[in-house]
């Protein structure tokens, strides 16, 4: 049993416990609100730096929330109150001294998506010209453009040296080179649209027989027994480009194998110390004879057929209506326009040019013969041949030009033939492209037909974007013209809008030959 004194020993301990525990400082519950802020809104409390006077006071736990904000002076490390604050009906909310209100974070607003669109470090800007007036800069653009004797030289170069990287694998491919314009004019869009064309022709049976190794058997058409001369094409380019890019000799820009004669971009090296020259590489394509055919007979006849057909393409190209990847027309297409205008389009005076009817006799056999690229300039004055005299200015028919098609022809009804020349609705043989509109509408796209192959419309390529900014830059045009801007304005180069889709935020996939 207990005695008394052990009694005794016992509470004078439990008093003694009691009287140190009363004299040890208080932990304030507002303490632990700073590891663990509170989730409730309004505005919350933070107090200032704490006077050396309520440093070492002690402060006892309590568990309101308004006593820790009044006692919040006396606490040790910064405060922050748990609890939002509430002011008396009619009065303005204050803190105590001490203390300062902090308002509860307000949420951000979305932020933008990234842009397309990047700086260039190279940005490409309109012509500048010296000449006052829309004709005079016409002219002085013309003389600009003009396919050169340097041009000729560089390009024959370039086709010389692709003959000479492709032997090991072609030794009897034959390179051609075309140049559509001066070489040494920078313009927009100068990848995306080269202005020259390296064509290598090779039969098809000894192409089968060459590939047949290297890249296995090729498809044949079904039931047929012919071999699929898109696929032969397809696997020669890329034969052609492995070997080129293999060897540092130009370097790979994208493909284009979607079009409807596939090709590849490609850098190649320029004379001395120039930049690159951008170039389409094809393999048994036909346009770049058809264009230099059209060239040939057009200018012969008439020679500002040639200047006109320079200025459109410039124009077509600045203002981003001739790239095909993207579903405009190709430049072959605007030359055809072009000459067809002179046919047909004129006003004032009789037709300029004649129906274009015996241009497949002569492409046949430049083909057969793999002449070399004709000099478009050399054929604009040919001697023995007589052409009008007129006293009409390039720039004058380019202003008639964009009238003509911009009010006084019919899209939905007419088709451009230059085998024709006349206004008439679509050949039979000729399909008609309908493009569909976002709004589940149908439109006609232009008819467009290749004078080599009347069943071909060079129009099926557009979609409906790319109609209605060939639409919308007729219109540009007509209105420029109309009030007599300069062709700076004119030729100011066209950039896509900041809420465009994906069809402007990259290009065709581009597939590296290297790895």
């Amino acid at each position: 049993p207990l005695e008394a004194t052990h009694l005794a020993s016992v509470l004078i301990g439990a008093a003694g416990y009691l009287l140190f525990q009363t004299f040890q400082p208080g932990v304030s519950r507002a303490e632990v609100s700073e590891k663990q802020p509170s989730k409730l809104s309004g505005p919350t409390l933070r107090r200032g730096p704490r006077p050396a006077a309520a440093r070492t006071a002690a402060v006892p736990a309590s568990r309101s929330g308004a006593a820790v904000l009044a006692r919040g002076q006396q606490c040790r490390g910064p405060v922050q109150a748990s609890l939002p604050l509430q002011a008396p009906r009619g009065l303005p909310l204050q803190a105590p001294p001490g203390l300062i209100i902090r308002s509860p974070r307000l949420p951000q607003p979305p932020r933008a998506p990234p842009s397309n669109h990047s700086v260039s470090v190279r940005p490409v800007e309109a012509p500048k010209f010296g000449a006052v007036g829309f004709d005079a800069e016409a002219k002085e653009l013309i003389n600009r453009i003009m396919p050169s004797p340097e041009g000729d030289v560089a390009v024959a170069n370039i086709a010389a040296l692709v003959k000479r990287m492709i032997s090991p694998v072609f030794p009897d491919a034959e390179v051609t080179g075309f140049a559509h314009s001066n070489l040494s004019q920078g313009t927009a869009f100068s990848v995306a649209v080269p202005e020259v064309d390296i064509v290598v022709a090779i039969s098809w049976s000894l192409l089968s027989r060459q590939l047949s190794g290297r890249w296995g058997q090729v498809n044949k058409q079904a039931g047929g027994g012919q071999l699929d001369t898109r696929k032969l094409q397809k696997a020669a380019i890329r034969a052609c480009t492995d070997r080129l890019v293999s060897t540092g000799t130009c370097k790979f820009r994208r493909s284009a194998f979607r079009d409807g004669e596939p090709k590849v971009i490609l850098v190649a090296p320029g004379p001395g110390d120039r930049q690159g020259i951008p170039v389409n590489l094809s393999v048994n394509a036909s346009t770049p004879l058809h264009s230099a055919a059209l060239v040939t007979e057009s200018s012969r006849i008439d020679p500002r057929a040639l200047e006109l057909m320079l200025l459109v393409r410039r124009w077509a190209k600045d203002r981003g209506l001739c790239h095909s990847a993207k579903g405009h027309l190709p430049p072959y297409a605007w030359s055809l326009l072009a000459i067809f205008y002179l046919q047909v389009g004129s006003t004032n005076e009789h037709p300029r040019l004649p129906p274009l009817t015996e241009l497949k006799t002569s492409l046949r056999s430049m083909w057969r013969n793999c002449q070399p690229a004709i000099n478009m300039k050399a054929t604009t004055a040919q001697p023995g041949i007589e052409t009008e005299a007129t006293s009409t200015s390039v720039g004058a028919l380019f202003k008639d030009f964009v009238a003509f098609y911009a009010q006084r022809f019919d899209w939905d009804s007419e088709a451009v033939s230059v085998r024709l020349a006349r206004h008439a609705a679509p050949d039979v043989c000729l399909p008609v492209h309908m493009v569909l509109n976002t709004d589940r509408t149908t439109q006609v796209a232009p008819s467009i037909e290749d004078p080599f192959n009347p069943s071909c419309n060079l129009g099926a390529c557009m979609t409906a974007m790319s109609l209605e900014h060939f639409h919308q830059e007729f219109q540009r045009a007509h209105k420029l013209c109309s009030q007599d801007e300069s062709l700076t304005c004119l030729l100011e180069p066209w950039a896509p809008p900041k809420a465009s889709g994906p069809e402007y935020a990259c290009d065709e996939q581009e597939h590296d030959f290297e790895g």
